[in-house]
């Protein structure tokens, strides 16, 4: 099937601000899947898992999930965590923090379910799952409804530019949601009045996530 739309919504980004959105997912993705400071990668923390879970695939995803929902739910919890010196935008810490380790549990889903991390596609996926609705929509535009094994094979037919422009797409609508105003600035992020990613609000945003998650990343068989 042909894309219906070859230029993913990027929020009307001027073109540095699309380059810096880009720096940032990708570096979300690459940081969450192989590891950044004391965060270790996530097939590490799948395999791990699953062997604790004694093979049961499923169980590993709940015990990550209770886990994960646990760390962000504490307050402070990102008091003492290194790696984020090679990010490349200054954001705030409990923000960046909480899109990594919810981009590692949705990648944590796509291993324990038997998807190659290495995929181009299953990283876009990754991604689009991070951004929940907006990441359906940016999915639809292309013809393609996420939440099945025949989606997933759209998303493998469409060129490589355009899975890097919709990963782009995604990067920029994170940040615009977590601006005060809405308006990018992406040389000096004005981080929202009280924190962006208080406990409660990391719990009910995980919640989500893991929903995505596990519907665009269908599990075999199912």
């Amino acid at each position: 099937m042909e894309p219906r739309d070859e230029t993913p919504d990027q929020e009307g980004a001027k073109p540095d601000e699309r380059q810096h959105a880009a720096q940032w997912i990708r570096w979300i993705l690459d940081a969450a899947i192989d590891g950044v400071g004391p965060m270790e990668d996530a097939i590490t923390t799948s395999n791990r898992r699953l062997a604790a879970a004694g093979g049961d695939a499923e169980a590993a995803i709940r015990q990550l999930t209770t886990s994960e929902m646990h760390a962000l739910g504490l307050s402070g919890f990102v008091s003492g965590f290194g790696g984020f010196s090679t990010m490349p935008l200054a954001l705030p810490a409990d923000l960046t923090l909480y899109h990594l380790r919810a981009a590692r549990l949705a990648a944590c889903v796509a291993h324990l379910r038997g998807y190659d991390l290495g995929s181009p596609v299953v990283r876009l996926l990754v991604a689009l799952t991070l951004a929940g609705s907006e990441g359906r929509r940016l999915a639809s535009r292309q013809g393609v409804e996420l939440g099945s094994f025949e989606s997933i094979g759209r998303l493998h037919d469409l060129p490589a530019k355009l899975l890097q422009d919709m990963e782009q797409a995604v990067g920029i609508k994170l940040i615009t949601n977590a601006s005060v105003k809405g308006a990018i600035n992406l040389a000096r992020f004005v981080p929202v009045v009280g924190g962006v990613a208080a406990g409660a609000v990391n719990v009910v945003g995980l919640r989500d996530i893991v929903t995505a998650a596990t519907s665009n990343f269908p599990r075999p068989g199912a």
